[in-house]
């Protein structure tokens, strides 16, 4: 899985803490799209589906590896 465009400018602005229905406003996208796409991102940064972690441990992750 490769991240687009959209997903980094996603984990941006969630790194900023802009709250997701603002989110959704900014980057045109419905609420539901916008979940998905964080699940989408957990599951490329944690490498395991099954396995539960929050979107501070996502961000701390991306940052970790250089994404945001």
């Amino acid at each position: 899985m490769v991240l687009d465009e959209m997903d980094r400018e996603l984990l941006h602005l969630l790194s900023i803490g802009m709250p997701v229905k603002e989110l959704s406003k900014k980057m045109n996208l419905s609420l539901s799209s916008i979940e998905k796409r964080k699940r989408k991102l957990k599951e490329f940064f944690l490498n395991d589906k099954d396995q539960w972690f929050n979107e501070r441990s996502l961000l701390h992750i991306a940052r970790e590896r250089g994404f945001i």
